[in-house]
C-alpha cells in the first residue's frame, strides 16, 4: 500500500459490568512497564449506554480496506486517540507522509499541529455552527463563488485563510519524552460544502429536538435531575443585558440556518497540494469532495 489517504474514525464497544476496570500494570509502545487507567472505563458510548466501554479506533486506505486499528481506554477523547495511533500505522507499514481524513472528531488545533510538524496532511470536516464558524459566515452567506452539483445535490466554495498554530518537536528530558511547541502562522485551503440530504436529515432531527424542548417546559418529568446534575443549578442569561431568561424561552437562532454546512480545513504546503491534485486528476475542489464522500465510507462500516 502507498498510504497517499488514510481515513480515520472511532467507535466504542459496551461491557457487561457495572464498574471501570480498576489501574493495572502492562506494557505500552515504547516497551517500558507501566501503571495506569484500564481499558473498560466510563465514557461517551455511541449506544448512549452506562457501562464501560471500550474505544476503537481504525485506520482505512483509499480503496475502503481496513488497515491498521487499536483499542484505547473508554474514557479517552477520540482526538487523543489519532496521534498514537498513527505512529503505529506508518512504523507497521513503512509510511512517511500521509494525508488524514477525518471528520470533526480529530479536528483539534493539537491534532493539526502534530500532523503539519511531521510533514503530514490533513482534511478535517467541522460543522459552521456555534463560536468556531462565525469567521466563515461572510464567505458562507456572500452568494459568489459557489460551485453547484448538476443535479444540485451538493455545492462548494474553496477560500484559503492564515491561522496560527505551533510547530511541535519533542525531547528527552531525564528519561520523559517532553513536548515543545513554537508558535507560527501557517496558511490553509477550507472548503464550504452544503449538501441536500444531510441538510434534510438536519432538519429532521432539529424539530424532534424543538418538539422535545416544548414538551418539557409543560412536563416537570423532563426536569427531574439525575446523577451530578442533582448538585447543580443552571441559569441562562442574555449576554447583552443580564437578564435571566425563563426555561419556556425556546429559541432557534441560527441553527437552522446553519445546519449542515460544513468547513473542511486542509494543509496547504506545496507538497500535498501537488499530491492531491496529481492523485485525482481533478480541479482541487473536485478531490477535496471525493475524499468527503469516501469518509462516509469508514462511517458506515461501523454501523451494523
Amino acid at each position: 500500500m502507498n498510504g497517499k489517504y488514510s481515513f480515520y474514525d472511532v467507535t466504542n464497544y459496551y461491557t457487561e459490568q457495572d464498574f471501570a476496570d480498576p489501574d493495572e500494570t502492562y506494557q505500552d509502545r515504547n516497551g517500558e512497564m507501566v501503571t495506569g487507567p484500564a481499558l473498560g472505563q466510563k465514557g461517551v458510548s455511541k449506544e448512549h449506554r452506562l457501562t464501560p466501554i471500550i474505544q476503537m479506533g481504525l485506520f482505512m486506505d483509499e480503496n475502503g480496506i481496513p488497515i491498521c486499528m487499536d483499542v484505547f481506554r473508554g474514557n479517552m477523547s477520540d482526538s487523543d486517540t489519532l496521534k498514537e495511533n498513527l505512529d503505529g500505522f506508518k512504523k507497521e507499514y513503512k509510511v512517511k507522509r500521509t494525508v488524514v481524513v477525518a471528520d470533526k472528531g480529530m479536528n483539534c488545533s493539537h491534532n493539526i499541529d502534530l500532523l503539519c510538524s511531521q510533514g503530514d496532511g490533513y482534511v478535517f470536516s467541522q460543522v459552521l455552527k456555534g463560536n468556531k464558524g462565525k469567521r466563515y459566515q461572510k464567505d458562507l452567506f456572500d452568494p459568489e463563488g459557489w460551485h453547484v452539483s448538476e443535479n444540485n445535490s451538493y455545492k462548494w466554495k474553496l477560500i484559503e485563510e492564515e491561522y496560527k498554530g505551533k510547530e511541535i518537536r519533542f525531547e528527552q528530558r531525564d528519561g520523559k519524552r517532553i513536548e515543545i511547541g513554537k508558535s507560527v502562522v501557517r496558511k490553509r485551503k477550507v472548503l464550504l460544502y452544503w449538501s441536500a440530504a444531510d441538510a434534510k436529515m438536519a432538519a429532521k432531527k432539529r424539530e424532534e429536538k424543538l418538539a422535545r424542548a416544548r414538551k418539557s417546559t409543560k412536563n416537570n418529568a423532563y426536569a427531574i435531575p439525575h446523577g451530578k446534575d442533582r448538585y447543580v443549578t443552571e441559569q441562562t442569561v442574555m449576554k447583552e443585558t443580564g437578564e435571566i431568561l425563563e426555561k419556556s424561552s425556546i429559541r432557534k437562532g441560527q441553527t437552522g440556518k446553519l445546519e449542515k454546512w460544513y468547513r473542511h480545513w486542509h494543509s496547504v504546503r506545496k507538497t500535498k497540494w501537488q499530491l492531491i491534485t496529481a492523485s485525482f486528476r481533478k480541479p482541487l475542489e473536485q478531490s477535496f469532495i471525493t475524499l468527503i464522500q469516501n469518509r462516509k465510507i469508514l462511517k458506515d462500516s461501523f454501523k451494523i
